[in-house]
Formats: structure tokens, C-alpha cells, sequence
């Protein structure tokens, strides 16, 4: 069940970044996103998400402590080493940013709010249900997760 709780954080960030700033472009917010999770820094690694996204990435950031994530395997490791970056669309308050690390590329959507480009991550509010019932079911068996 942590290797789970693992995979959909580290698919919800890669799905796709206090101090995301004004993003100009989905491109400056992937790589402020990145940034925040090479450091670490959960707040601003929300702040670079939209709303939605960012309130599920809490949940499950939360969910992954509650529940004694694997200490040994941290995924914000993920991010090590070198993104690069294929088109870019926008369409309005939509775009998509075609991003490849290690061979593989993914296309990542953001959404502009306040005047800033942010992830979108809509399926990610689904993994947190999903984490949920997972929690509950450990936590009927006794186990907790832990």
C-alpha cells in the first residue's frame, strides 16, 4: 500500500510546482515545481498547482505520513537529473507542456490561474479517494499502515 501511495505522488507531480510565483509560462512553472521538489519543499511544490490539484496533493502528502511512507524512498528523488522539453500548446486558460526525462515523455497539463500557470492534476483528487479506502480497509484489519 506505500509503494501505491508512492507511485500516485510521484504520478500526480509528474502529471505532471508560499513562493511558486507568477509563472509565466507552464514551462517556468514545471521547472519552479521541479525545483521546489529537489528541495524538498512541499509548500511551494503545492503552491506551483492549481487549486484542486494542490488541495489533493496535501491529502496524499499527508495520507503517505500518516500511513509511515517508506523513509528509504523518497519521490521527490524523481526529479533528479535533467527534464527536456517538447511543445508546448496553449489555449487560452489551458495548456499542455510535453516534458521527457530518462527516455520517457509524459504531457503535463496546467491551467492558469490568477494570472499564473499552475499543474492541473484533475485524476489526482480520484487517487486521493482511492488512498482513502485503502487506509480504511488497513485501518478495519488493524493494521494502520504502519
Amino acid at each position: 500500500m506505500i509503494r501505491i501511495l508512492n507511485t500516485l505522488v510521484v504520478a500526480g507531480m509528474v502529471l505532471a510546482v508560499v513562493g511558486c510565483g507568477k509563472a509565466r509560462s507552464p514551462k517556468a512553472a514545471f521547472e519552479q515545481f521541479v525545483a521546489a521538489a529537489k528541495g524538498g519543499n512541499e509548500d511551494k511544490m503545492v503552491a506551483c498547482m492549481d487549486k484542486d490539484t494542490g488541495s489533493a496533493m496535501k491529502e496524499v502528502l499527508a495520507l503517505m505520513k500518516d500511513m509511515g511512507a517508506d523513509k528509504k524512498k523518497n519521490p521527490m528523488d524523481e526529479f533528479k537529473g535533467t527534464f527536456s522539453y517538447g511543445e508546448q500548446t496553449i489555449d487560452g486558460d489551458k495548456a499542455t507542456l510535453e516534458v521527457t526525462k530518462d527516455g520517457k515523455t509524459q504531457t503535463i497539463a496546467f491551467t492558469k490561474e490568477d494570472g499564473a500557470w499552475k499543474i492541473s492534476i484533475p485524476e489526482l483528487q480520484q487517487g486521493v479517494k482511492m488512498l482513502k479506502g485503502f487506509k480504511a480497509m488497513a485501518d478495519a484489519m488493524g493494521k494502520g499502515g504502519k
